[in-house]
């Protein structure tokens, strides 16, 4: 090779070396640029306390379970028979039994009822309709899944009595057209559910993983006037150490005896509220059974319907109280609306970290994906939200991931929080910088970076060759 070519060749050897250098600095860019978007959940985010609902039906039995509650329901062929108790702590059993309807004059003028106010009908019975003697089947329909723009909120199902059986005496006062269905919802996170007639509406809180709401509607009874009542009673019981209960906030005995007509009318809230007896269950939990102050008239062509106050009234003894819901009468259905509940009284605040991005990283992308963990040791997390600059803030559910897409260049807050489902919350606040990089000026700054290392390299091969006689 002559020798004018030779410091070509140097100059060419010289420029390969040196460029994997300037590869080698841009690609650490590049690398940041798509790989901490490619941020997977590491298998530990997996177990955040994300309870669900656990539902199974066999031998006549629903069974629903959570980490903080245990429904069974029996049905099949009895009449559905509610039980629930604290995942933790079954010391005390609570139980529920829809059990009569009965039709009534409010001759005192309480609007509520009292069992010497049923509907006479001589030669034949009082217009009672009970349930464990003429119900001899009730279907279970399976379980539907509840959502809302796509989101699942929980789990429903239905007893319906597909049939009954009258005595002779009775076949004259009840109609075939007589149906009763008790559908029932359990949700896995809070929500306001709402009860709708054509002109106005109600909204009750139903607290995720702890109550159980339930609808008992009735169609096709046929009142002897549309100036009477009908009334639901329901038995509550409790099996196991006994608890305190209330009624209106005044502490009932469950063994006092109260006779047939003494029934004590439960005085309404000022709004259409629920009310019900309440058990102190523990130092951090109440048990509840509830229903709506208000009930759903629905007319026979079901094209027309109204929102009505349903009154309350009870009586105890035999270690049962006996609640009675009462209805006005309609040519049509009724809605009546209980609920199931075990209220926990939790103090504290839940817990958040943010496990990626780290407070203040500087990110060379536009799109950014946070990942966090929450848990709440006395219930459970309801839901998370999340809050960008000053933007307004947006559920996400339970998820504990979320991707911000078409950030700006320039300095970032987000604001992440954790609410448990008794309506406690913590925030947790992270700020990150967005930068994007001009790739161009990447590379030519990674060349003349590279300048010096290419003269120095060349001189000391040219000084070395030329110590060798090369030149």
């Amino acid at each position: 090779m002559g020798s004018n070519y030779k410091p070509l060749v140097l100059l060419l050897v010289s420029v390969l070396l040196v460029l994997p250098l300037v590869e080698l600095y841009n690609r650490r860019n590049l690398v940041h640029f798509t790989n901490v978007r490619a941020y997977e959940q590491p298998e530990s985010q997996r177990e955040v306390m994300l309870p669900e609902v656990n539902g199974s039906y066999g031998n006549g039995q629903v069974v629903l379970k959570t980490s903080l509650l245990n429904i069974k329901i029996t049905g099949g062929g009895h009449v559905p028979h509610f039980s629930f108790w604290p995942t933790k702590n079954n010391s005390t059993v609570y139980h529920a039994k829809f059990v009569l309807l009965a039709e009534y004059t409010d001759t005192n003028g309480d609007e509520a009822f009292q069992y010497d106010e049923i509907v006479k009908m001589p030669p034949h019975p009082p217009k009672v309709f009970p349930f464990s003697r003429f119900a001899s089947r009730w279907e279970f329909t399976g379980f539907s899944s509840i959502s809302r723009n796509g989101e699942s909120l929980g789990v429903g199902f239905n007893f319906t009595m597909s049939n009954f059986t009258l005595p002779g005496q009775f076949r004259e006062i009840f109609p075939e057209k007589l149906a009763i269905t008790i559908s029932n919802r359990f949700y896995h996170r809070n929500v306001r559910e709402t009860l709708e007639a054509d002109d106005e509406s109600v909204v009750f809180n139903v607290s995720g993983l702890t109550a159980l709401k339930t609808n008992v509607k009735v169609t096709g009874w046929s009142f002897e006037s549309d100036k009477n009542m009908l009334a639901l009673r329901w038995d509550i019981t409790q099996t196991g150490k006994k608890t305190q209960a209330r009624v209106g906030g005044k502490v009932v005995d469950f063994d006092e005896y109260m006779k047939n007509g003494s029934e004590k009318h439960i005085e309404p809230p000022k709004n259409r509220n629920q009310v019900g007896v309440v058990f102190k269950a523990s130092e951090k939990a109440n048990a509840s059974f509830k229903t709506a102050n208000v009930v759903k008239l629905t007319n026979a062509a079901q094209n027309s319907s109204k929102l009505a106050n349903s009154s309350m009234s009870y009586r105890t003894g035999e270690r049962t109280l006996r609640m009675f819901m009462s209805a006005p009468a309609v040519d049509g259905t009724i809605l009546y609306d209980p609920i199931t509940a075990m209220s926990i009284e939790d103090k504290e605040d839940p817990t958040l970290t943010v496990d990626v991005p780290s407070p203040g990283e500087t990110l060379y992308t536009e799109t950014v994906t946070f990942s966090w963990r929450g848990s709440d040791e006395s219930t459970a997390i309801d839901h998370f939200e999340l809050k960008l600059d000053d933007r307004e803030w947006f559920d996400v559910s339970k998820n504990v991931m979320y991707t911000f897409t078409d950030l700006n260049e320039g300095i970032h807050t987000v604001l992440i929080k954790a609410v448990d489902i008794v309506g406690h919350s913590v925030t947790v606040s992270v700020t990150f910088i967005i930068r994007f990089i001009d790739l161009f000026k990447v590379t030519v700054y990674g060349i003349l970076f590279a300048i010096p290392f290419i003269a120095l390299l060349t001189g000391s091969v040219f000084f070395y060759l030329k110590k060798k006689g090369a030149f």
